[in-house]
């Protein structure tokens, strides 16, 4: 499905809560500026910019981080 955005699209409401947004504008905001729901390719431009940030070695280091801030 997630390769066929024209089958199920996620800026379609497909991942949006079922309650509905309190305003149109919390409603915009769900379905424009949330990864979650974009549908490719933006989606792929903004996981490959943020994907960086995941790595094993970079959550090692804010595992440390934290960890040094709660101690």
């Amino acid at each position: 499905m997630n390769r066929h955005p024209e089958v199920f699209s996620s800026n379609k409401g497909g991942t949006q809560m079922q309650e509905p947004a309190e305003n149109d504008e919390m409603d915009q905001f769900q379905r424009d500026a949330l990864m979650l729901s974009m549908d490719p390719p933006k989606h792929t431009r903004y996981r490959r910019i943020v994907s960086r940030g995941f790595t094993p070695r970079m959550i090692n280091l804010l595992e440390d981080y934290l960890q040094n801030r709660t101690d």
